[in-house]
């Protein structure tokens, strides 16, 4: 069985030092810029890029104005190619 432990320490630190203290040099610049976990392999990896080399995504999602999910391959190829206007949610903490 793998080990699906993180440390995520290095990513929170990582990120306060940047983005609260204004640290230009952080440990985030020595990390790579994605890391996943490998279901199967039971394993952590590293990538430069997403999807990583090799590799592409399995799905294709959009995410239309109207609220409604669609995996690409349930789409009519005609809607697909349709541009949506941008939409934005705006959420409060204070309402439900």
């Amino acid at each position: 069985m793998g080990d699906a432990r993180f440390d995520y320490s290095e990513v929170t630190y990582g990120f306060f030092d940047r983005f609260l203290k204004g640290e230009q040099r952080t440990r985030l610049d020595t990390l790579p810029k994605v890391t996943y976990y490998t279901m199967g392999s039971n394993k952590w990896q590293t990538a430069e890029t997403w999807p990583p080399p090799g590799r592409r995504s399995r799905a294709t999602f959009y995410l239309s104005s109207a609220g409604q999910r669609q995996h690409a391959s349930r789409r009519r190829r005609a809607d697909a190619a349709a541009p949506d206007a941008p939409t934005s949610l705006m959420r409060s903490p204070t309402t439900r």
